[in-house]
Formats: C-alpha cells, structure tokens, sequence
C-alpha cells in the first residue's frame, strides 16, 4: 500500500508540474474567435496554430 500511495504522489507533482509548466504555456498561444452560425446561433471555438503545420485537427461539441 505504501508503494501505491509513493506512486501516487509521484504522479500527481509531475501533473501539477505540467499544468503549471508546458501546458500554460500552450494555452497561452490560443486564439478564440466567434462566427455566427444557423438561426444567428454564436459559435465559440480556440484556435491554436503554427506556420510550419500543414494539417488539422478539429473538435467539435454537439448538442
């Protein structure tokens, strides 16, 4: 049990450590913007992007 708890407690400094590191800094980067879509419903979405990429990803949230 000690050992899982180590493991633990391991993982959890290192999530911390990346919130609060690499993944800030990634966030920062966004772009949000808005368009208006169908029936003037506002579409709300971030855009994160480099000139070096050639590709893209897209998540959408249906209703």
């Amino acid at each position: 049990m000690f050992q899982q708890q180590k493991d633990w407690e391991t993982r959890e400094n290192a999530f911390a450590a990346f919130t609060m590191g690499p993944l800030t800094d990634f966030w920062r980067q966004r772009d949000e913007a808005e368009f208006t879509g169908v029936d003037d419903i506002p579409v709300r979405f971030v855009r994160f992007r480099a000139q070096h990429h050639d590709r893209v990803v897209v998540i959408c949230r249906a209703y």
